[in-house]
């Protein structure tokens, strides 16, 4: 979603209440040996999917409980595809394809995606791959995500192996507040910033802790 997140989502515009999204340190700190998955493991997975076909990239992050602290979570895969001038992205020849590659190598429980622009996508390809496909609220799902987000990280509850783009997506990132609800969502720093793999974390860490997996 561009132009600020089209006014916060549809209009409803907040005042530019802005911060950190996460602070740098704290996320460099979750920084962890993990073991890399292998084909044919079988821990669970969730993806999160936050795409755009001209402007932002479309990027795939998956999750899973961690694997020495059940109660947290670690992020295992990320893939981003940015789109070149006048090529827009083709979520099949993308999104589709890495999905497929990864299912055919691990247990993907569920993919969370974001609802503004791909349903289509997602009831051909869950079709096809026989994948569950949860259509993510980009309003309240998302600042209760986001605020999740932010408390796994500051509370060390979440690990990651230092992937540049997630870390990029994180310095590219504010935190905006709504004044009245005290509400959070992530967004971006400028318009040309990119924060597509910070986006599909978020989702995909909200619902790897919503699961019982």
């Amino acid at each position: 979603m561009d132009d600020s997140e089209f006014n916060r989502v549809h209009r409803n515009q907040w005042a530019q209440a802005k911060s950190e999204a996460i602070p740098i340190d704290m996320w460099d700190a979750c920084r962890e040996d993990i073991v890399p998955l292998m084909p044919g493991d079988r821990t669970p997975l969730v993806v999160g999917l936050d795409a755009s076909d001209t402007h932002d990239s479309t990027a795939l992050v998956g999750v899973s409980r961690h694997p020495s602290r059940h109660e947290d979570v670690a992020a295992r895969l990320v893939r981003v595809f940015k789109p070149s001038k006048g090529q827009p992205i083709d979520f099949d020849v993308t999104m589709g394809a890495t999905l497929e590659d990864w299912k055919s190598k691990y247990v993907i429980v569920q993919a969370a995606f974001d609802d503004w622009q791909m349903k289509y996508f997602s009831k051909q390809t869950g079709k096809k791959l026989s994948m569950w496909f949860k259509a993510f609220n980009q309003g309240v799902d998302r600042q209760r995500a986001d605020a999740l987000l932010y408390e796994s990280v500051t509370q060390h509850r979440i690990a990651h192996d230092g992937n540049k783009e997630l870390r990029e997506a994180i310095t590219n990132a504010v935190a905006i507040r709504n004044p009245t609800t005290g509400a959070m969502r992530f967004d971006k720093k400028s318009a040309s910033a990119r924060i597509d793999p910070l986006i599909a974390l978020s989702m995909a860490n909200a619902e790897c802790l919503r699961l019982a997996l």
